[in-house]
């Protein structure tokens, strides 16, 4: 007998059939498993069973369609169907109550307490190992829900994911360890290497990435969050309703909830509240600070507790710690001073804007470079490119325009308004410059008030003068140490360097005036020329207009005093110009008559002119005139309702009685009467001396021819 007869015969002796279960047996000295290895089942009641193994599907009564291959594969189900269990101890079950049917095991005791559970699919030793009751899993990896009982619909892969589940439901965890101590939690999605690892029974989370919401051993029941990156939430415990996107987003957040984090490290150190953090390193430091809004790489990267801030662009409000209420919009707006910056309620917007504070606090920053410099300054207003931006200490400030109190350090309460208005000022306080480059160059100056286009610019280096108030395009706009100054019109006094207490308001007025003190000049181009002039007073257009260093002179009219250019101690009221030195002069003038009182003359002058005369006749009124006039003695009333006189005796004339005298004479263009007033008649007594001189010349006229009758008699007689 050849060889492979010889085999065939050995075989067939070790196989014998049961004719009434249809079974075939293999005996048990043949090297396949024990000694019941193979089994194929076809009976009515446990019909198209593949079992393979020692006890596989050993208790199977009318289960039909299963695969179980391994020792004790499915050992224990009874009429379950279309299961396969593959895998020493694989979907073992349990006794008298493993009927669960379309499940797949296997693995080494995948699926193993099965009882009703189906439409489970376990894939690695231990997958599933605990299960009972839970359907619809798929559980992939070494230990992958290896304590799931009755948790269903959960898709877990990769080793000892969901490892711990026990009833939680519709959750997927992907990657090793993921998931891994979720006891009951449900719709949870950790993928990635121990993401949601320590998570127990929190619900509705999702984490992608590796150590992606990992979580603290016993502490982690955080629900509702979103995580996306590597680390992203790994310490999360308990907060709730966070949204973490990039590498160690919110990785140190523990308890905080309602955050909103973007970008690689944002909000890495976070437990506070209601933060929305957007870009790399942004607010990673913030601690337990809540209600923050931070946008850009680094953006509140070190804020710890201070909450309800608002960070935008790289870097803003980056070194920021406890400070609250703050707004930085801008690249490194607000940036600060590490370990220093706890200031409050600041808003800065713009490109380095507010970028050194410390603790300052309600501060307002608009513009690139706007505050920048700003420390401990407070209260302060800065609106332009660089308004404010070497400011530091200076508190209650307003400067709005670019480079507007520019330089700036500890001045406080100062208003500047306008491009380059107060650019230069250090230390200045209750200064107010309204207009491009007004006070541009005063430093350390106090209380000036300058409004209008380079109103008191100042010069560069020099400018320190105090208490001015200039108002007018270019007016005081070469001051330097003048103090306590009223200049108001366009160029008013724009040449005044050191004069102090002038009061200067027209259009040009005083505008050589650079030394002169305590003038007065009211008019446009009133004391134009003046220089170092002092102690004048011109009011009207051009009055004092060459005046240069005369002083004490009062010009009052248009045109008074014009022509004065070195005079002093005059007095000039209308308009008369008088001669360049004229000295000691008062002289008013009317436009028909000037009357003037010059040094040490003994009574006024009165223009006479017969150049300035016309229809020119002799005066008839004479002695006759006069000796109708009645001289009287009198008191005046204390009022006209009361008779009593004051006491004091008078001589004059009784105005009514001269009226009537000038109508009977028909005198009364003479204007001796003034009747303008009807309820208060006067008399203009040196219109009665022409009236005089004409009596005294019938007198001497009369005494002359009398002279000469006297001497022809005398001359008779002889």
């Amino acid at each position: 007998m050849s060889n492979n007869n010889r085999e065939l015969s050995q075989f067939a002796n070790r196989i014998t059939v049961d004719d009434a279960t249809k079974v075939v047996s293999v005996a048990s000295s043949l090297t396949l498993t024990g000694s019941s290895g193979i089994k194929f089942d076809g009976t009515a009641g446990a019909r198209d069973n593949v079992r393979l193994g020692e006890f596989a599907g050993q208790s199977n009564t009318s289960g039909g369609n299963n695969f179980f291959a391994g020792a004790n594969a499915g050992q224990l189900f009874t009429t379950g169907s279309h299961n396969v269990a593959i895998g020493a101890s694989a979907l073992i079950g349990s006794p008298g109550a493993s009927t669960g049917s379309h499940n797949v095991a296997i693995g080494v005791q995948a699926g193993r307490c099965m009882t009703t559970g189906y439409y489970n699919n376990f894939f690695g030793a231990f997958a599933g190992c605990r299960n009972d009751t839970g359907y619809s899993n798929n559980f992939l990896g070494v230990s992958a829900g290896q304590y799931n009982q009755s948790g269903r619909k959960n898709n877990f892969l990769g080793n000892r994911a969901g490892q711990n589940n026990i009833s939680g439901c519709y959750n997927n965890f992907f990657g090793p360890n993921a998931g891994c101590c979720n006891t009951s939690g449900s719709y949870n999605n950790f993928f990635g290497t121990q993401a949601g690892r320590f998570f127990t029974n929190t619900n509705h989370n999702t984490a992608i990435g590796s150590c992606a919401l990992v979580g603290v051993d016993g502490q982690s029941t955080g629900n509702y969050n979103v995580v996306f990156g590597v680390c992203a939430g790994q310490h999360h415990t308990t907060g709730a309703f966070n949204f973490f996107v990039g590498a160690c987003a919110g990785r140190s957040n523990k308890t905080g909830s309602w955050n909103t984090f973007f970008g690689q490290t944002a909000g890495c150190e976070t437990t506070g509240f209601h933060n929305f953090i957007v870009g790399a390193n942004a607010g990673c430091a913030a601690a337990s600070g809540s209600h923050n809004n931070f946008f850009g790489a680094c953006a509140g990267q070190r804020n710890t507790s201070g909450g309800n801030n608002f960070f935008a662009g790289a870097n803003a409000g980056q070194l920021f710690t406890t400070g609250s209420h703050n707004v930085a919009i801008g690249a490194s707006a607000l940036t600060g001073n590490a370990g220093q910056s706890t200031g409050s309620c600041n808003i800065a917007i713009g490109k380095y804007a507010g970028r050194c504070m410390t603790t300052g606090a309600y501060n307002n920053f608009f513009g690139a470079f706007a505050g920048c410099r700003n420390t401990s300054g407070s209260y302060n207003n800065f609106f332009g490119v660089s308004a404010g931006q070497y400011n530091q200490s200076g508190k209650k400030n307003n400067f709005f325009g670019n480079r507007a109190g520019l330089h700036n350090i500890s001045g406080c309460y100062n208003n500047f308004f306008g491009p380059n208005a107060g650019c230069c000022n250090t230390s200045g306080s209750g200064n107010n410059f309204f207009g491009t480059q007004a006070g541009r160059y005063f430093t350390t100056a106090n209380h000036n008030t300058a409004i209008g286009s380079c109103a008191m610019r100042g010069v560069n280096g020099q400018a320190t003068g105090t208490h001015n108030v200039v108002f007018g395009e270019e007016a005081g706009c070469n001051m330097t140490i003048a103090f306590a100054n009223l200049l108001v019109g366009r160029c008013a006094a724009t040449n005044l360097s050191e004069g102090n207490n002038n009061v200067i308001l027209g259009s040009c007025a005083g505008c050589c005036l650079t030394t002169g003190c305590h003038n007065m000049v009211l008019g446009g181009l009133a004391g134009r020329c003046m220089q170092s002039g002092c102690f004048n007073n011109f009011l009207g257009l051009y009055a004092g207009y060459y005046t240069q260093n005369g002083s004490h002179n009062t010009f009052l009219g248009r045109q008074a005093g014009q022509g004065v250019v070195s005079g002093s101690y005059n007095f000039i009221y209308g308009d008369y110009g008088a001669s360049s030195a004229t000295s000691n002069c008062v002289a008013f003038c009317n436009n028909c008559q000037l009357v003037s009182f010059n040094a040490n003359d003994a009574s006024w002058s009165f223009s006479s002119d017969c150049r300035d005369k016309t229809n020119i006749s002799d005066l008839t009124l004479g002695r006759a005139f006069l000796a109708n006039l009645q001289p009287k003695r009198y008191e005046w009333k204390e009022s006209r309702e009361s008779d009593a006189g004051n006491g004091n005796c008078s001589i004059g004339f009784i105005a009514q009685e001269v009226q009537s005298v000038l109508a009977t004479e028909n005198a009364q263009y003479t204007g001796v009467v003034n009747d303008s007033d009807a309820e208060n008649l006067k008399l203009r007594k040196d219109e009665l001396i022409p009236i005089l001189v004409n009596a005294v010349n019938e007198l001497s006229a009369e005494n002359d021819a009398l002279k000469a009758r006297l001497d022809a008699i005398e001359a008779r007689l002889g």
